[in-house]
């Protein structure tokens, strides 16, 4: 069987990066002739994220925005004109509210690849925001076109249809919640390097990709600062962001969330350290299993952090919604802040209240955990369903 993986891989988010490596793991130990092509943004970065996967035997480069025309329309259409079913997703790939690209180019490959009477499932997806109306347009246009859709929270499954999707919906959670660490040398290493085998280590993921002011990101500096000098605590820098800006700093030679991270520890008066080199998902997810607290902007650093039962504190901006929908859902919606509303003592006293019930708040997370992978196998059933008609397929991949 083949199948075109399309989603925003290739860009540089590791949270994209771990979806679509949790998608090829789920779905090549259920199909045992499975072959994958996946369009990408950047080819050789996904190659290098593969290599170990013999059944990926196609990666197709597209150009993101106005680098559109450098795509490799005759890669991309031999693929379409292939493949037996076409995946769109997973992540928060119909949304505008960073940028309009997503929900047309998303659209226009569904449309593709129906006029080409391919099977297409829209997989574990996230809606919204969705602010403009040609933008609600689309998706539902995309959404009723499918033959499957699956959202990775209930929020989402309510966008659709208060925008008039007509079909059933399933509700599954992310595709990473599946995804198994890899504690590798490097990772090893990292660890032994910065001082991270014992001691307090709290975890931070933050990004600028929507402003927030200096006097918030002073606050939550200063609360970092104090949890080194009064808790001993070792404050790491975790970038999920490993794309440059192309707009607003283009001379950097930094990273968008390396950037972020940068700024943020110069505003500190105790030092912290800031993981400049890139790990795969996998190693990602095994580095995170070994800090006390994880404080992030992004939301696979909280979707990490829940899989490895590492205590959580969420930071959002008030226009998005995914982390917010997660932090809740979880039962965290106490460890949720809004980047514009930071208090420095407001954040230490929850950091307090996590340690003194850090065990406790462990075991809650696993059975978080537990039940979100099993909602997660849902939506690979749905998606193999439509691959085969009935399921069959799946059924004797599994006994």
């Amino acid at each position: 069987m083949k199948i075109l993986i399309i989603g925003w891989f290739g860009a540089g988010n590791i949270g994209d990066e771990a979806i679509l490596l949790s998608e090829l793991h789920a779905m090549r130990e259920r199909i045992s002739d499975a072959e994958f092509h996946i369009l990408s943004f950047d080819p050789e970065r996904t190659q290098r994220l593969v290599s170990g996967l013999q059944q990926v035997v196609k990666i197709i480069g597209v150009g993101s925005k106005h680098k559109f025309l450098r795509t490799d329309f005759r890669g991309l259409w031999h693929s379409l004109t292939t493949v037996d079913m076409v995946v769109i997703g997973g992540g928060g790939i119909f949304q505008d509210i960073y940028n309009h690209y997503p929900i047309p180019f998303f659209t226009f490959m569904v449309v593709l690849a129906k006029l080409l009477s391919k099977r297409v499932v829209i997989h574990s997806v996230g809606i919204g925001p969705i602010r403009t109306w040609i933008g609600k347009r689309l998706t539902r246009f995309a959404s009723n076109l499918a033959d499957s859709v699956t959202v990775r929270d209930h929020e989402s499954k309510y966008i659709l249809a208060s925008i008039g999707v007509n079909k059933d919906i399933g509700v599954s959670a992310d595709p990473v919640f599946l995804l198994e660490p890899v504690k590798s040398e490097k990772v090893k290493g990292l660890l032994a390097s910065n001082d991270l085998t014992s001691g307090l280590k709290i975890g931070v993921c933050i990004q600028d990709l929507l402003s927030w002011s200096n006097e918030n990101k002073m606050a939550l500096a200063e609360a970092l600062d104090r949890t080194i000098s009064e808790m001993g605590a070792k404050v790491v820098f975790i970038p999920f962001g490993s794309y440059r800006d192309g707009w607003f700093s283009k001379d950097s030679s930094d990273t968008v969330d390396l950037s972020s991270a940068r700024r943020l520890a110069a505003m500190m008066n105790e030092r912290a350290i800031i993981i400049a080199e890139e790990l795969d998902p996998q190693e990602l997810l095994s580095f995170i299993g070994e800090l006390d607290i994880i404080i992030s902007m992004r939301l696979h650093g909280i979707i990490m952090g829940i899989s490895q039962s590492i205590p959580v504190i969420g930071l959002t901006y008030k226009q998005e919604t995914k982390i917010t929908n997660l932090m809740k859902w979880i039962g965290q919606g106490e460890n949720l802040f809004f980047v514009d509303e930071l208090n420095r003592e407001n954040i230490l006293n929850h950091i307090e209240a996590i340690l003194s019930h850090k065990e406790h708040l462990k075991l809650s997370l696993r059975k978080k955990k537990s039940v979100l992978a099993k909602r997660a196998e849902i939506a690979i059933e749905s998606l193999l369903k439509v691959a085969t008609g009935d399921g069959v397929l799946y059924k004797a991949a599994v006994s």
